[in-house]
């Protein structure tokens, strides 16, 4: 298998995940205790969580390793596939340590790490910093996916960038529930927590 492939199937796993994790975060939109009951149920667990994230570092590695060859061979590999690149793993690090590895470790309790997005996206760096994170992560796996698809498979092509402005979508309504108390897109009613959530009896942390 070519690396270009192999890279490209790793990118289609990877956005398969990225699907995954937003219908886990999903719930966040109708309230805090639906959030909590879909990742007690769909907790991938310390091992597959384990392996996303080596998913994602060797993805990156890939990545890496075909712009450098594209490069050497004169063939002008553009700065998109980079810079999206470097944005998701930027961002990948920065929301494992603010949701997965707290201040208690990463056996704490899945509500502290709800309370810390609920606070942290009321500020406008870590807000910016999902909304780059999310961004980067719709459009790069798209463009992977695409480099691996004909050019004259224009429907298979066109569902591929229709699917990535989706997930793309879906992101934003969690970042934007999370950030304001509101989706970005008013889909029905929700539940506003009023303070902090419990954090006694629930569990660990569901992985991300």
């Amino acid at each position: 298998m070519s690396l270009r492939r192999m890279h490209s199937w790793l990118g289609a796993l990877l956005g398969a995940y990225a699907c995954f994790h937003l219908f886990r975060q999903w719930p966040a939109l109708e309230s805090r205790e639906a959030w909590f009951e879909r990742g007690q149920h769909y907790g991938l667990g310390p091992l597959l969580g384990s392996l996303v994230v080596l998913g994602f570092i060797v993805y990156a590695f890939l990545g890496l390793r075909l712009w450098r060859a594209r490069r050497a061979t004169g063939d002008a590999p553009g700065v998109f596939p980079l810079v999206t690149g470097s944005l998701v793993l930027g961002f990948l690090v920065f929301h494992l340590l603010q949701v997965r590895l707290g201040p208690s470790g990463p056996h704490e309790n899945a509500l502290a790490a709800y309370q810390r997005l609920w606070s942290g996206l009321g500020h406008i760096g870590p807000l910016l910093a999902y909304i780059a994170g999310v961004t980067a992560l719709a459009f790069h796996m798209a463009m992977a996916l695409l480099r691996g698809i004909p050019s004259d498979a224009r429907a298979l092509r066109a569902g591929v960038l229709v699917a990535a402005v989706l997930l793309w979508l879906g992101y934003l309504q969690v970042v934007a529930r999370f950030a304001v108390g509101e989706s970005l897109i008013p889909l029905g009613s929700s539940t506003l927590p009023t303070e902090g959530p419990s954090l006694e009896g629930d569990g660990p942390a569901p992985d991300h």
